[in-house]
């Protein structure tokens, strides 16, 4: 079975994680990138949790791994206001998820 490590990381926890979780696993691993960066310092915390209150769903680069492609999908992300990070809402429009076996890890 083919797995795919999806993952959003802002000061790179969530990478450490995803890139564990891929070789221990032997998973493909596919970085969540955010077309308009978020601005720096603590203001970045405040924009993301009103993105993600809001439902708001950034622009975000294509993936270049296609989901449909894997069995099971794993996604890292980190917490933003009790949620998943706002650019998992973009990608969860944009690609199907049906049917598949689906991991989901939150951090911080």
């Amino acid at each position: 079975m083919k797995m795919l490590v999806i993952y959003f990381s802002l000061d790179g926890h969530n990478e450490k994680i995803a890139k564990f979780i891929g070789q221990e696993f032997k998973a493909d691993i596919q970085k969540i990138e955010m077309q308009k960066k978020l601005p720096s310092g603590f203001f970045k915390y405040f924009i993301g949790g009103m993105m993600t209150v809001l439902g708001i769903k950034p622009k975000v680069n294509p993936l270049e791994k296609n989901p449909e492609d894997y069995d099971i999908i794993v996604m890292c992300s980190p917490v933003w206001a009790s949620n998943f990070a706002a650019p998992f809402n973009s990608i969860l429009s944009k690609y199907n998820f049906n049917n598949k076996n689906k991991r989901r890890i939150r951090s911080c």
